[in-house]
């Protein structure tokens, strides 16, 4: 159809995108772990510095010192575990987060009991599927969400506290990403989009209520509509993308407004409308988007490697298609020496 006569599949462009993060993690050196001070680490502390600093090294150190703290209260240290693992996923140390998270669960399960074990068990069932998320497994993500919903909903509803409210609805979002990339890997494309768009509906629908209740969170509305558009350019329904692109934007811009540090996320907004200019035929368009995501990825985010390599991919796919195949080369050789900087 349409898409194959542009020289490019969805499923080439999807693939050569998100493969980054199981290469990068594969040629990663040891991790290095620095401590803070026992007295001075705190999860609080560390939240911040994920959240609201995006700085994900200070985060580790703060949650890995709580973690490892034989003084304190065994829920603490499996709390801190959890987010000790998703810095090191944020960071596509993949094969470490997964022996943190086996560890963890060694050492704390058999000490907690009750709606702390299910909490528990639901959290580090997630943060696998993140890291199967991120290897491009959709089928293992899906049974590790689907392992980690049975334990949060055994949790009574009056009981679950915040973490396990937003783990399901990160489960909807996520089980919504699974699908899509089992779209384009050619099972049941038809079934698993639409199945990818009714997570993210349902998903984006949570938010709203979130909203209404006088808790807005535009990030993760933002999230939501950025791959609805996603569905949307895939599925050849360009009629609706650009209003779910727009609303995407706006969501990010008011989280923004809240947050300058996380000025990052309007990468995302960029990549995703220079997918969705190799889908129209616009190569050209395409890659200024892509230039403009690897900018703010390279100022805002630049222990992101990650990201950068995503934007770098698209820019590459771009150029390709516009037969600029010497800029095609350069932006291969800077992923490249993304890579060799991993190195060293």
């Amino acid at each position: 159809g349409i898409i194959h006569a542009m020289g490019l599949s969805p499923e080439a462009i999807y693939r050569f995108e998100k493969r980054a993060p199981a290469f990068l993690d594969s040629i990663r050196p040891r991790l290095k772990i620095e401590l803070v001070d026992s007295e001075f680490a705190d999860i609080d502390r560390g939240r911040k510095y994920a959240e609201e600093l995006r700085d994900w090294n200070a985060a580790f150190s703060h949650f890995y010192t709580v973690m490892i703290g034989d003084e304190r209260p065994y829920v603490e240290r499996t709390d801190a575990a959890i987010w000790a693992s998703q810095m090191l996923i944020n960071m596509s140390r993949l094969r470490d987060a997964k022996q943190m998270l086996e560890m963890a669960s060694n050492a704390f399960d058999p000490k907690i009991s009750g709606n702390d074990s299910l909490s528990f068990r639901a959290r580090v069932n997630e943060k696998h599927a993140w890291i199967s998320d991120y290897r491009v497994k959709p089928k293992e993500e899906l049974r590790y969400f689907e392992t980690a919903e049975s334990y949060a909903l055994g949790i009574p509803e009056e009981a679950r506290d915040e973490d396990i409210k937003k783990l399901l609805s990160t489960i909807e979002h996520f089980r919504g990403r699974a699908h899509f990339v089992l779209a384009w890997s050619g099972e049941d494309k038809e079934i698993n989009l639409r199945e990818a768009l009714k997570s993210f509906e349902r998903d984006l629908g949570n938010y709203m209520r979130v909203r209404e209740a006088g808790k807005p969170d535009p990030q993760g509305e933002g999230f939501n509509h950025i791959w609805i558009a996603r569905c949307y350019i895939y599925g050849g329904n360009f009629d609706l993308t650009d209003e779910e692109i727009g609303k995407g934007l706006t969501s990010f811009k008011e989280e923004i407004e809240r947050n300058p540090l996380k000025r990052d996320l309007l990468a995302h907004y960029h990549l995703v409308r220079a997918e969705y200019f190799i889908m129209l035929g616009n190569p050209k368009l395409a890659i200024i988007e892509s230039e403009r995501a690897l900018a703010i990825r390279l100022e805002k985010k630049p222990n992101f490697p990650k990201g950068q390599i995503e934007a770098l991919a698209i820019m590459a796919l771009a150029s390709w298609q516009d037969r600029n195949l010497g800029y095609a080369f350069v932006c291969g050789r800077r992923a490249l020496q993304i890579v060799k900087n991993l190195r060293s």
